[in-house]
């Protein structure tokens, strides 16, 4: 060999290393960045990896035999970016479409160097301990913030950790699939030192696991562990095992006591924490002395053995699930707050009577109403917990207590709540038991608290089966993304679009950006073809997997290709019922160890293979200066968006300051390098507003126009985006034009209370135009199309999987167009008298569709047989109320705002049977000192409709917000009150 051929090799192999480096550094610092979610992250982060590709494909294009692509998964991969591309030009979201073709541009460069690169077997592994090493300092992060040595935001979620992704079931997902890395990477060491730091960080991802209480992750982990366990090598099975129990048996129990005490954390917890992994870095390297020995056991020794591990497993998963203790709940702070333990019972029918006994210890230090209450509810298939039971818990010491019960018709079972609220209270439940009713027999005793098993464990493990799990969430999440693709089957929507699209078809009021199925929002994105390409890509890689698998006779390859597919098939498996592919540098990851196994299969010579040979035909180069090319392009745009953030900052502090022209100047250099972020067009368009009413120029309107124009044509689908610019073509004049944008915005978001209140806002804005210029019959027309959302809302409730949720803003929104529209000829006669309308109420909504009036509320006293009905007479709705009881009750109208010193006149319009002194009416304020502010007594009422008027003033300490009207009936009359509306007025 030449002194020159030498000194190009070493040259080669120092790049190479180089190469190496960078990449490793590449997929592992967008680990550190929130999941590389938000936007100031990601794209530096996908600069980096294109100039890093830039640099690299140019090197490598050198090369004579360079292919940039050599597989059929590397062309149908090819083929998934190419339509992530394709779909910018008609994408629903030009901006989405852009962002994430450039994601799906960058995964399939790093799956083609990580292919490349781990070619070579040294810097595979060099890879693979890179991988690992970002595993750990992920777990590190997130369990110092845990222990509180460092803050990292978001890397905690109401106890969960969730470290640098900000999301628990990403981080579960990521450690798991890391295990299983880190397993074949101590089964294929040698060193027996290595072995044992590969089982420190073996521990170290069980912990992490334990920690993020991912309920869907706990169910996929043992499921993948089977396929590892079933298709690994026989050889390699025994000493796997052992590995396996040394990583959990430390691990699990110290992660339960370790999450037991994050609330009060100290230094002590690392102490913890590094002796677990410690020790189970000692038991790997012992266990791995003997790995020869393990290798040659039988399979009958192996059955054996692994047949007395499960046992014993069993045994102490049975122990530890059995051994309870009682529950104590106390609040020791000088403030009340509720704290809540529940527990699931399935062991119950419907419509069978039943009794909770209870056995408690009260103690009451403050003289609180009780020291501590039990709710019992009833479930329903879907998780509902309805009608409630509630026993407070007034007595103190030892006390036994029974509560009876009868289970509903749809009852799948019951939910009980033990509670803790007052300030210096404590109670210990001592015992809990349901019993038949009729056979006298306990049919479950209530485990209260768990000696071994944290809480929040416990919780998230109830709430699989309760209903209140995601899992039905997720399952009409894909329901209604069906729905999103049909619109779109066979390119699909484009990036973003179940973001853009998902609100025009969700089967209940759901708020999320993704999909929460990584198949079905890529599905939705790039349509049918799109996802035809992924799956043969899979496919593909399965048969060469396969092929190769059973071809080989060398048991470290065969190990090797077991761990990555594994790891692959439980990061595919976690997301189709998760988001995790939607944050990039889990993502990145992925597609690293789907290179790196790519790169370990072998051509297997079929047809498509020739197929293939006959493509790489076509020059490298070429592949390779089309990519660099658009990466280039890319690096540009992004940059350019990165620049505008410069601009985004000076122009607000712009307007903050009242300085018109600077904002202007910045937000048009915004939109000039942000060309799809539409929410500056419209503040852009806002300002070109405001420069012409100081100006007079015309062109400053016929640009606001424009800007506007192009903000809905880039967000067909942003309801709000509609909203806004009817806003802005109501401020100039163009009021059809706003209509319909109004109606554009609900029909985008159909299950949105808020929008229905933005609609009526904007209707109530021109009403208000047109009575100003005397256009009665205009307004009132309006004012008939508003109401309308009454039946829209009627109409999607009775279509959805759950109604709306109530919006108390809505409501009274609804009641004030019902008066204007009911009483628009006498508004002017009321505006005479000093009167302005403050509150309206119709007692006919029921937004949320639950079968009670959205506002109105009951309080029964003991004795009461306080209820209602809802009536319907010919165009007329109204409510009777009845009370056949000895005692009072009302019902009454709650949150009102009322503001302290102000009067109101309050106007209710009654008819009924009841006799003077029965009928009573109160302005009621909690938190004054005189709650009464107001009141209507011994109301007479006749067979007709009769409107029944009160004033009052508010006192000072009126806190405005804790109002209510109170209609009291009290009792001892057969006789009924209907109530039809209620108005109050402010003077």
């Amino acid at each position: 060999m030449s002194k020159n051929t030498i000194v190009k090799n070493t040259e080669k192999q120092n790049w190479s290393m180089i190469f190496m480096i960078l990449f490793g550094l590449a997929i592992t610092i967008p680990l550190m960045f929130r999941g590389l979610y938000f936007e100031e992250e990601l794209l530096p982060s996908l600069i980096g990896i294109y100039a890093l590709f830039i640099v690299w494909a140019l090197y490598k294009s050198k090369e004579r035999d360079f292919k940039l692509l050599s597989t059929p998964i590397d062309y149908l991969f090819m083929g998934v970016v190419l339509m992530y591309l394709l779909s910018i030009t008609y994408g629903v979201d030009k901006r989405e479409a852009v962002i994430e073709f450039s994601r799906y541009l960058a995964y399939f460069i790093i799956f083609i160097m990580a292919k490349n690169i781990s070619n070579n077997k040294k810097y595979e592994k060099s890879i693979i301990n890179i991988i690992l090493l970002g595993g750990m300092l992920v777990s590190i992060i997130g369990i110092g913030t845990a222990i509180g040595t460092w803050e990292y935001t978001g890397a905690m979620i109401y106890g969960r950790l969730s470290s640098t992704f900000q999301y628990p079931n990403t981080l579960a997902a990521y450690v798991v699939a890391l295990y299983f890395i880190a397993m074949t990477a101590l089964i294929n060491e040698e060193n027996k030192i290595l072995k044992g730091i590969y089982g420190l960080t073996l521990a170290t991802f069980v912990f992490s696991l334990i920690l993020t209480s991912s309920r869907a992750t706990w169910l996929i982990f043992p499921l993948v562990v089977a396929i590892y366990f079933i298709i690994l090598p026989n050889v390699r099975k025994m000493e796997s095992i052992l590995y396996m129990v040394s990583s959990v048996v430390l691990s699990i129990p110290v992660a339960f006591i370790f999450n037991s005490r994050i609330k009060n954390p100290t230094n002590k917890l690392w102490i913890m924490f590094i002796l677990t992994i410690l020790g189970t870095g000692m038991m790997v390297f012992f266990i791995s002395l003997l790995d020869k020995k393990l290798r040659e056991m039988s399979t009958k020794k192996l059955l054996i053995s692994l047949i007395f591990i499960g046992a014993v497993l069993c045994a102490g998963v049975v122990y530890v699930i059995n051994a309870t203790t009682t529950l104590v709940m106390e609040n020791v702070t000088t403030e009340d707050k509720t704290t809540t333990i529940f527990r699931n019972i399935y062991a119950t029918l419907p419509n069978v009577n039943y009794s909770l006994e209870v056995s408690y210890i009260g103690e009451n230090n403050s003289e609180s109403p009780y020291v501590g209450k039990i709710i019992i509810y009833n479930m329903n298939d879907k998780g509902q917990l309805k009608s409630p039971i509630v026993q407070n818990l007034i007595d103190i010491g030892e006390r036994n207590i029974k509560i009876d019960f009868t289970t509903l018709e749809d009852s799948v079972g019951i939910q009980i709540h033990f509670q803790n609220i007052y300030k210096n209270t404590k109670v210990e439940f001592l015992d809990a038991n349901i019993i038949d009713s009729n056979t006298t027999s306990i049919i479950k005793k209530i485990p209260l608290k768990y000696k071994y098993i944290n809480e929040a464990f416990v919780s998230r493990i109830q709430t699989i089966s309760a209903g209140e799990n995601s899992f039905v969430a997720r399952m009409i999440f894909n329901k209604d993304g069906l729905k999103v693709l049909g619109k779109n089957p066979i390119l699909g929507a484009g990036g973003g679009g179940w973001l853009s699209m998902y609100q025009i078809y969700q089967s209940y009021p759901y708020s999320t950006a993704l999909a929460h199925n990584y198949l079905l929002q890529m599905w939705i994105e790039i349509g049918t073809i799109g996802i035809l390409l992924f799956i043969t890509m899979i496919v593909f890689m399965s048969i060469y997997l396969f092929s190769t698998y059973r071809r080989s006779e060398d048991v470290t390859k065969k190990t090797t290709l077991v761990g990555l597919a594994v790891t692959i098939i439980a990061m595919l498996l976690h997301a189709v019922v998760d988001f995790d592919m939607s944050l990039p540098s889990y993502t990145i990851i992925f597609w690293t160890i789907m290179g790196i196994l790519v790169s370990n299969l072998d051509i297997i010579n079929t047809k498509i293979d020739r197929i293939v040979s006959r493509l790489n035909k076509i020059s490298s180069k070429s592949y390779i200066y089309g990519i660099v090319l658009i990466a280039g392009i890319l690096i540009l745009n992004h940059s350019l968006i990165l620049y505008s953030q410069k601009y985004k900052i000076e122009g607000a502090t712009a307007f903050a300051n009242n300085d018109l022209d600077g904002t202007i100047d910045n937000f048009e250099k915004v939109v000039k390098y942000d060309r799809y972020e539409g929410t500056y067009k419209m503040d852009l368009a806002s300002c070109y507003i405001g420069k012409y009413r100081e100006t007079n120029d015309i062109e400053y309107v016929k640009k606001a126009i424009n800007l506007v124009d192009s903000y809905i044509e880039i967000s067909p689908y942003d309801s709000f985006a509609y909203v806004n610019a009817a806003n802005f073509n109501f401020s100039i004049g163009e009021v059809d034009k706003g209509i319909a944008q109004l109606d554009k915005s609900v029909e985008l978001q159909p299950m949105k209370t808020g929008i229905y209140t933005q609609k009526i806002v904007g209707y109530r804005a021109v009403v208000d135009h047109y009575l100003s210029q005397g256009e009665d019959k205009k307004a009132k027309n309006l004012l008939a199309q508003a109401l309308g959302v009454k039946e829209n809302i009627k109409r999607v409730n009775e279509n959805a999987y759950k109604p709306m949720v109530i919006n108390n803003e809505l409501v009274q929104s609804i009641g004030e167009v019902q008066f204007m529209y009911e009483n628009l000829d006498e508004l002017q006669e009321i505006a005479n008298k000093g009167l302005r309308l403050h509150f309206a109420y119709y007692f006919d909504l029921d937004i949320n569709h639950d079968g009670n009036i959205d506002m109105l509320q009951t309080y029964s006293s003991e004795g009461s047989k306080i209820g209602h009905d809802y009536m319907t007479e010919g165009d007329d709705t109204f409510i009777r109320i009845t009370n056949e009881g000895e005692m009072f009750g009302f019902k009454y109208v709650y949150p009102l705002d009322l503001e302290p010193n102000t009067t109101y006149v309050v106007e209710l319009k009654a008819r009924g049977t009841t006799k003077p002194e029965t009928f009573n009416l109160y302005a009621w304020s909690n938190g004054s000192a005189d709650p009464n502010q107001g009141s209507h007594l011994q109301i007479s009422i006749t067979d007709d409709w009769q409107t029944h008027t009160f004033e009052f003033i508010t006192d000072d300490d009126v806190i405005s917000g804790a109002q209510h009207i109170i209609m009291q009936h009290n009792g001892n009359d057969t006789g009924y009150i209907d109530i039809k509306d209620l108005v109050i007025y402010r003077r």
